[in-house]
């Protein structure tokens, strides 16, 4: 179960909640429920992070291969022709 999943289910518990009367902003929840989506979310969100992590690690890896190929390349555009090159032989 991934933490959307997790929050979702937290939003449904909420949703069947019952009112407590005279007192519309509060709810009586399933409490062993609720810790236990909880549980769940602690759980989950350190694996989330850490795939994050890696992915957010590959992008600037990626970016700086891309940036050092895009230097070696515009530096040997950048050498002057040759004489024989200028010369076409």
């Amino acid at each position: 179960m991934n933490i959307e999943d997790i929050l979702d289910d937290m939003d449904d518990l909420l949703d069947r909640s019952r009112p407590i009367p005279f007192a519309a902003h509060k709810a009586i929840i399933d409490a062993d429920h609720m810790r236990e989506l909880l549980n769940a979310a602690h759980l989950n969100v350190p694996a989330e992070i850490k795939r994050a992590k890696l992915i957010d690690s590959d992008c600037d890896r990626i970016i700086n291969e891309a940036r050092q190929k895009h230097g070696q390349s515009a530096c040997s555009r950048k050498r002057p022709f040759s004489r024989k090159q200028r010369n076409g032989l």
